[in-house]
């Protein structure tokens, strides 16, 4: 006699168990269904008052897809891969603390965007609002210190954009059953 056939408490647990999971959305797949997602980077339209911000983003959009096992970039010329978009629309710096004697001491930096992944026929597969990361970083002791951090962190700033944005088309495509 088995285990679970000794201890009726334990036969009963199995059985509810596994009558609960029964329709909870777990699934086996096979391995076909583990492709890559293939996306090329289309615009990024950067409405951030901050000079170069949206190159850094797209630069960092097709580097932080090297490597991933699950979306990849493609050339543009691929018209079988959809277009992923990106729209920066705010970027604001805020002072967060400040010194005795007044001055910011930190900042804080934060970026939202929306992105948006077209077929080549132009449909809308999938998108995104309000895509958000941030950033802090200190002040120097002269406004050229503060201007190397501020530029640091905007740099890390557009790197933790972009992975949020190909984590999100990640997620997305297994949501939208692609």
């Amino acid at each position: 006699m088995g285990r679970l056939a000794a201890n009726p408490l334990a036969l009963i647990l199995a059985t509810l168990l596994a009558l609960s999971t029964a329709g909870c959305g777990y699934r086996f797949i096979d391995s076909s269904e583990l492709t890559d997602a293939r996306v090329s980077i289309g615009s990024v339209e950067d409405r951030s008052r901050e000079p170069i911000f949206g190159a850094m983003v797209r630069a960092r959009l097709a580097e932080r897809s090297i490597g991933r096992s699950d979306v990849k970039t493609v050339s543009r010329s691929d018209s079988t891969a959809p277009r992923l978009d990106v729209k920066l629309n705010t970027l604001t710096e805020t002072a967060r603390a400040y010194r005795e004697d007044g001055y910011p001491r930190e900042y804080l930096l934060k970026v939202s965007g929306d992105a948006t992944l077209t077929t080549s026929d132009g449909v809308v597969v999938w998108t995104q609002a309000n895509i958000s990361v941030r950033r802090e970083f200190g002040s120097g002791t002269d406004v050229n210190i503060t201007r190397a951090n501020k530029d640091r962190a905007l740099k890390l700033l557009a790197d933790d954009l972009a992975g949020e944005i190909l984590r999100r088309v990640a997620v997305g495509r297994w949501e939208a059953g692609k």
